[in-house]
């Protein structure tokens, strides 16, 4: 029996070797996964892009350990970089907090890669930072900004900015009014397309810290989105966000909510679909009127 069970796991492993996680990474297991849906892998893999070396053209994803992917990887997986995000070679952010549900309810804090669902929450929509903690904190005496963009390859999207917060050489950074001082808070929220009516609605977002030397002047919302209508312009061609130079850490996850930040409509039936609907309500009237002339 244990001769028979020995060969049917080599046979396996066999079977599977040619399936490998990038770097050579440890895999949770042999079963493809879907990037785009949520939780399809357990804690501390993430789905990737995997090698199928007896199928090189093939798209394969498996679950595969987090732990050692670089902020590069993570938004090359997303496929953000070097698409939407030309700087990529950046510190990963220890944790994110978002602002507090409600007076007695608490984020935990948000790691890169995670899922956060808030759908018991009817009225929450947006993912404000409260604050960010650093591996290796910036030092005393500058400035840090942080960027928020949210579904940054898609249409629409949304911007956050938390600009000119006063570095303290501490791990831990607060972007609320518990910060000394009142940082500037400018928001843009594209409504230019609508998005479907749904049950819930899950967003990208993406978390960029800069920091400069000295303060940095930003214009309204408006005139910081001004020239562009996509994430990708205002990251790769605004003058505004060029001043930031490159971002020193960040962090993705992903946000679902009961409520869109965004404006939504009823999804429209295609046109095939309308023929369809048409040409079957004029059989059925064509038929009734036929019986009722028999």
């Amino acid at each position: 029996m244990l001769v028979v069970l020995l060969i049917i796991v080599n046979y396996a492993f066999i079977l599977h070797a040619d399936k490998v996680c990038p770097g050579n990474s440890l895999m949770f297991d042999y079963q493809e996964c879907d990037p785009d849906k949520r939780s399809t892998c357990p804690s501390g893999f993430t789905c990737r892009k995997a090698t199928d070396t007896s199928s090189p053209n093939s798209t394969l994803h498996l679950c595969c350990e987090s732990s050692v992917m670089s902020m590069a990887d993570w938004l090359a997986e997303a496929q953000l970089s070097p698409q939407v995000f030309p700087q990529a070679s950046m510190a990963i952010l220890s944790s994110v907090e978002l602002t507090p549900l409600d007076f007695s309810t608490q984020f935990p804090s948000i790691h890169i890669g995670d899922e956060v669902v808030v759908l018991t929450y009817p009225n929450y929509a947006a993912g404000i930072i409260q604050a960010v903690t650093f591996a290796n904190p910036p030092q005393q005496g500058g400035f840090a900004h942080i960027l928020v963009v949210v579904d940054p390859a898609y249409k629409p999207f949304g911007v956050f900015l938390y600009s000119n917060l006063p570095t303290t050489g501490q791990a831990r950074l607060l972007t609320s009014s518990q910060q000394n001082g009142s940082p500037n808070f400018i928001s843009y929220i594209d409504n230019s397309t609508a998005v479907d009516t749904s049950d819930s609605y899950r967003a990208q977002y993406v978390v960029l810290v800069y920091a400069t030397g000295n303060p940095v002047n930003f214009p309204s919302s408006d005139a910081l989105i001004s020239g562009c209508d996509t994430a990708v312009c205002l990251l790769k061609n605004n003058s505004n966000v060029q001043q930031l130079g490159q971002p020193l850490a960040g962090s993705i996850f992903y946000l679902t909510t009961k409520k869109s930040i965004y404006r939504t409509a009823q999804p429209q039936a295609s046109y095939s679909s309308s023929l369809c609907q048409f040409i079957f309500i004029s059989l059925i009237t064509f038929l009734f009127n036929l019986m009722m002339q028999v």
